[in-house]
């Protein structure tokens, strides 16, 4: 008896741990229209609805590398009552103004006013390249040339400079350890539009999108 007892209890021990080992079902984000698109300043703009039959306390907005581990970004709280009626489904929307490049993920947890939780199927973006950061790169247009000035430590950093589709600009570069300053000088003069600036120390790149605006005539 005593002996059945223990295959019992190991037996319910089983399926416990086999329920909590259970992924996590999301709902898809057609429920609440998800939608994550990139804008002009290279910020996600995240925007979504209340789901339709729910009254919703808050939302977290969670986000993630692989798709895989999600991590709590921002919690927006429900001030309006939602019945869960079409009439009554409120919009909400936030930017995330953090420049980074890469693939990311943004997925909508929800929680209702009896604290049960909803996940919603994640969205995708890609964004392929940032604006650099006018503290690590900073171009100078004078009557002559355009300069670049990059700021890095590392004598040995590789500075390389591209258009839009990708084809390589013939550059002079020099670094200054004085002033821990890289400068790069294209051959010659660039025509107004964006161009890409790759930045490789090693084997770790950063690419960044830098305009360069259109000298007129009576300028140079």
């Amino acid at each position: 008896m005593k002996k059945a007892y223990l295959t019992l209890l190991a037996l319910c021990l089983v399926v416990s741990l086999a329920v909590a080992a259970e992924p996590t079902k999301s709902l898809v984000n057609s429920k609440i229209s998800l939608m994550a698109v990139i804008d002009a300043d290279f910020h996600v703009k995240i925007s979504w609805m209340s789901p339709e039959g729910h009254k919703v306390n808050k939302f977290i907005i969670q986000t993630s590398r692989d798709g895989e581990t999600f991590y709590d970004f921002k919690e927006v709280a429900v001030t309006e009552k939602t019945d869960g009626d079409n009439e009554d489904r409120l919009k909400f929307e936030f930017k995330d103004v953090r420049l980074s490049v890469g693939v990311k993920y943004y997925r909508i947890v929800e929680i209702d006013t009896e604290n049960k939780t909803y996940y919603y199927a994640p969205a995708k973006v890609f964004i392929a390249v940032a604006p650099a950061p006018k503290e690590v790169v900073s171009c100078l247009q004078t009557s002559d040339n355009n300069i670049f000035r990059i700021k890095t430590n590392n004598p040995n950093t590789t500075v390389l400079l591209t258009t839009e589709s990708g084809m390589g600009i013939p550059c002079d570069y020099e670094y200054s350890d004085v002033t821990q300053t890289g400068v790069l000088k294209p051959v010659y003069y660039l025509e107004g539009g964006n161009y890409f600036i790759k930045i490789r120390i090693g084997e770790n790149e950063k690419k960044y999108i830098i305009p360069v605006k259109e000298v007129e005539e009576n300028s140079l």
